[in-house]
């Protein structure tokens, strides 16, 4: 950084709570967050909407005086979105923009293709996270599916470079699925017949499919989805679910 440079970091991590400006070069330390009270800017009157994103104000203290930016809205699901959105504002904020248009840049907000893309379609909201996948991102995006108030289901695949453990990971997906309310579960792939497998051996309530390839689950998807579906999909890059994700558009 410039001299003259700020940081502005998560306040609410363990580590990067305790930095001060003798860790940083004496750049000044701007902190934020939705948990630690200690904080810069901390979102406060959360009210989350599930997959149609959450409503939050903004409580900053700069110079030691205090002040709430009200009546913000990201579009963009989950917690970690209004984290997003309390940095996004702080920014904002230091850099000069007025509360309006923080409101509204944060309020137009998009997410990427592939990347927790939220799209209504008119007949299902589709999850649009194929751009890659590993155990973990794809457990995080089954707990997104979770905030969905219609049936949910998970188009998964398969997930590479895993090494050794690749089948097991894939099973306790399956399980991680179940266990999270999925209505259905429909993985796709070579490998993920053991998500299948781990699904099955988790019991619960969650219907179970398992298709070889793309095509395969081309076939019978008109029998398997139904009108107002919430449906996750997701796996790594190499799968091409992309295609799903266009297929369900149309």
């Amino acid at each position: 950084l410039k001299k003259e440079g700020i940081a502005v970091v998560n306040g609410d991590d363990d580590l990067l709570s305790k930095l001060d400006e003798s860790r940083v070069f004496g750049h000044r330390i701007y902190k934020y967050g939705m948990k630690e009270d200690a904080l810069d800017a901390k979102a406060v009157n959360v009210k989350n909407h599930g997959l149609k994103g959450s409503d939050f104000d903004v409580k900053l203290i700069r110079d030691g005086k205090e002040k709430t930016i009200k009546s913000l809205h990201t579009p963009l699901p989950g917690d970690h979105m209004v984290m997003n959105g309390v940095c996004a504002a702080l920014i904002g904020d230091l850099l000069g923009l007025s509360e309006d248009e923080i409101r509204q840049g944060l309020r137009e907000n998009k997410g990427m293709a592939g990347r927790s893309n939220i799209i209504n379609t008119g007949k299902f909201t589709i999850i649009d996270d194929c751009y890659n996948a590993n155990p973990a991102s794809t457990e995080a995006a089954l707990d997104l599916l979770k905030l969905a108030d219609t049936r949910k289901v998970a188009i998964l695949g398969d997930m590479y470079e895993l090494g050794e453990g690749e089948r097991q990971m894939h099973a306790e997906v399956g399980e991680y699925a179940v266990k999270t309310g999925v209505d259905m579960l429909i993985s796709i792939g070579e490998i993920s017949v053991a998500m299948k497998e781990g699904a099955e051996k988790a019991g619960g309530s969650t219907e179970i499919h398992y298709f070889k390839d793309i095509e395969s689950f081309f076939e019978k998807k008109d029998e398997l989805l139904k009108e107002n579906d919430s449906i996750l999909v997701k796996a790594s890059h190499g799968m091409d679910f992309a295609r799903i994700v266009e297929e369900l558009k149309k």
